[in-house]
């Protein structure tokens, strides 16, 4: 996967983008926080139907969904608290140097529907975090983010890259994106 975004940015520079390593805020802990959020307000969304409704959702969903129920309110204001600071530290940090992040849309390859499917059980939340370990801190942080399909893997899935800007800065990425797949074609296939 590491040659498969290397590869990718090679396209990128060929269009003139400048590719310069940036630091960034550790993922674990912002998704963390993210998760202090995003699950209590799920689980607002939908508690009238959780309470109706229960067997309208599948087990996996149900199960993500009653984790939010559980999250201290101390915890998710701690949470809402910290993503202003975290923000000014990742714009500071990060985008002083650069004008957009270049990731993995996934740390692992991309897993099959038999992969995911694991039920309300224990393993729930490992998978769920592993897919979205990547994605969920910029969304927590509220910046534009662009998925960019660069290809097919080996065993056919597609993957991508993650484009990540400042604030209200989705035309960049979405003319980047664009000079990507003028470059590469879209749903390019890599040579692996």
């Amino acid at each position: 996967m590491a040659d498969l975004i290397a590869d990718r940015r090679r396209v990128l520079e060929k269009r003139g983008a400048k590719i310069v390593d940036v630091p960034v805020v550790d993922h674990g802990a912002l998704n963390d926080l993210s998760n202090a959020v995003l699950w209590p307000e799920a689980a607002d969304v939908h508690l009238q139907w959780l309470r109706e409704r229960p067997q309208d959702y599948a087990k996996q969903g149900h199960a993500r969904l009653l984790v939010g129920l559980g999250v201290p309110a101390t915890l998710y204001g701690e949470a809402l608290r910290a993503r202003a600071g975290l923000l000014k530290e990742l714009l500071h940090d990060a985008f002083s140097q650069c004008d957009v992040l270049h990731l993995p849309v996934l740390r692992r390859p991309v897993p099959t529907a038999a992969e995911t499917d694991v039920g309300g059980g224990a393993a729930m939340q490992q998978v769920l975090g592993q897919i979205v370990a990547n994605t969920r801190p910029f969304n927590f942080l509220g910046l534009p983010g662009l998925s960019v399909p660069i290809g097919l893997t080996r065993n056919g899935l597609p993957q991508a890259m993650q484009l990540v800007g400042r604030p209200f800065r989705e035309d960049l990425l979405f003319r980047i994106g664009a000079a990507y797949e003028a470059a590469a074609g879209p749903f390019a296939r890599p040579k692996l």
